[in-house]
């Protein structure tokens, strides 16, 4: 898995949660609050490799996700749905299905 990716699925869990991510941060001491919402929000485009995997065990914590792999990073469920995606009925996965574009345009 890439690292766009990664990152896509992990905001898309994080605002699965939007209004708890006061707790989401009370339950883990490296994640502060305004981070989250940073992140959330749009404004942190770029987190480092160790803030998103503290993050990932911090949801996986707060929604009671047990993983097994000593490399958590490699070790995802699904491949987690963008909600608007769903909303849109465009189920098909691929996350890059906007960003393409015809030859005859590029």
């Amino acid at each position: 898995m890439d690292a766009d990716t990664l990152l896509h699925q992990t905001v898309v869990r994080l605002r699965a949660h939007e209004g708890k991510y006061a707790e989401i941060a009370r339950q883990n001491p490296d994640i502060g609050y305004s981070w989250l919402t940073k992140l959330a929000h749009g404004q942190i485009t770029n987190p480092t490799i160790a803030s998103l995997q503290q993050l990932i065990e911090a949801l996986d914590a707060f929604e009671g996700v047990e993983r097994g792999g000593e490399d958590d990073l490699a070790v995802q469920a699904e491949p987690v749905m963008d909600p608007v995606m769903e909303q849109r009925g465009e189920l098909s996965g691929d996350m890059d299905a906007d960003r393409i574009v015809p030859l005859e345009t590029a």
